[in-house]
């Protein structure tokens, strides 16, 4: 006779609500590829977004990011948005300040510019999409002037330029 013992079982949909919840689905994409900005106004950051249909409409969606090498030869920002460029994610209005998700600022050329660092930014917002179809979530990204790069350092000339990866990762949590 065979038995099967399991502290729990749960269920595809995910568990009850009030059950504590638990991941449905995970979707992730990962960017292994260079790229770069001069735009002085917001623009999708190119590859890195991702789409994930929620299996019920009370879910909730985790969002996370990791930027690496979010370099610029002066300053970035970044915000998190879905697919119609609402932002999800950002500080608050502050009278002369740039809202934003996030965002690296390297100072002056005597302070190096990051040339050869390699930063990693990470973020992640638990989003209420309230809906059963599909929601992409993407990066938009400007910089004031200059050149804003993700997965490369700002010099990109010998042995000290890395070159790393960035990924967006969906998690649907069951409510």
């Amino acid at each position: 006779m065979s038995q099967i013992k399991v502290n729990s079982i749960i269920p595809v949909a995910g568990v009850p609500t009030g059950g504590g919840g638990g991941i449905i689905q995970i979707k992730e994409h990962y960017k292994s590829d260079v790229a770069s900005t001069t735009s002085t106004s917001y623009t999708d950051m190119t590859g890195m977004s991702a789409s994930i249909t929620p299996s019920s409409a009370s879910n909730k969606i985790l969002v996370t990011v990791v930027l690496s090498q979010l370099t610029s030869t002066d300053t970035v920002t970044v915000s998190l948005t879905t697919g119609d460029n609402t932002v999800i994610n950002q500080g608050d209005t502050v009278s002369g300040k740039v809202m934003s998700t996030a965002g690296i600022y390297v100072g002056s050329a005597s302070y190096g510019r990051g040339r050869y660092g390699s930063p990693q930014t990470v973020f992640s917002k638990l989003h209420s999409p309230n809906t059963t179809s599909a929601v992409t979530y993407k990066l938009r990204w400007f910089v004031h002037s200059g050149t804003g790069y993700i997965n490369r350092t700002v010099y990109d000339g010998d042995r000290f330029a890395f070159r790393n990866a960035s990924t967006i990762t969906l998690m649907e949590v069951s409510a």
